[in-house]
């Protein structure tokens, strides 16, 4: 089991324009958002064990809701797609994959700047625009020669949390975690880290477009493909929200 996450987000025109304003009421907007934050603590799971899903009244209990405005929620909410109801009685938000945290928000949540360093901050930041400006250098006639960037500066334990934040955001079943790291710090030699989590959330975007627009359950590819070959095609890919 990952670790339970402390934020979701949610897509701001998708909540306001989108088909669950008019697909459930107001009270059962209210409880969708609480199942939303009881699945953040089980990977999209509502349930009290691996076994054993929640008894309406505890939910009821949980949630301080009315025992028929929970059941009905949970009714509407199954029929329009939003849960999914499991043999064993257990609820899944059905589109779990798309309340997730980009790589960015992760990393900025785990390890945000220090408020009280600022004189650090800035020194940081200079030493990055002066190997930023050392990008090309001078051959003795004259010549400008491209100089290969190392990974801005960051040492081997840095790459490998910020890729902690990659596969934390990237799908499941991304192959094997080790052939990712090293196609990540490959990449991190050549790219910024912005840039590939522009790419990671255009490939996200990409298959939720193929899942909820196209009903098609596109298998991700395996997360070191996608760093060594595949990422540069969803950097502008946009996803467009139905209404």
């Amino acid at each position: 089991m990952k670790k339970p996450l402390n934020w979701f987000p949610l897509h701001v025109d998708s909540w306001l324009l989108g088909s669950t304003r008019f697909e459930l009421t107001l009270e059962q907007r209210a409880i969708f958002v609480d199942f939303l934050a009881l699945g953040a603590k089980d990977e999209g799971f509502i349930r009290a064990n691996e076994d054993m899903p929640y008894p309406t009244r505890h939910l009821a209990n949980v949630l301080e809701a009315p025992e028929e405005i929970i059941k009905g929620t949970i009714e509407r909410c199954i029929e329009t797609g939003k849960l999914t109801r499991l043999p064993n009685g257990t609820l899944y938000v059905t589109h779990w994959k798309d309340y997730q945290l980009t790589p960015r928000w992760v990393r900025e949540l785990e390890s945000p700047p220090p408020l009280n360093n600022l004189p650090q901050r800035k020194e940081e930041e200079r030493k990055v625009k002066e190997s930023k400006g050392k990008a090309e250098v001078t051959s003795k006639k004259g010549k400008s020669l491209p100089q290969k960037r190392k990974s801005l500066s960051l040492s081997r334990e840095e790459i490998k949390k910020e890729f902690k934040g990659f596969w934390k955001i990237y799908p499941e079943d991304g192959g094997d975690q080790a052939q990712a790291l090293e196609a990540y710090e490959k990449l991190r030699e050549k790219e910024p880290v912005e840039k590939i989590e522009r790419a990671v959330e255009g490939y996200l975007g990409y298959l939720k477009h193929k899942r909820i627009k196209e009903n098609f359950e596109q298998a991700p590819m395996f997360a070191a493909k996608f760093l060594s070959s595949g990422w540069k095609r969803f950097l502008d890919f946009k996803y467009e929200p139905p209404l």
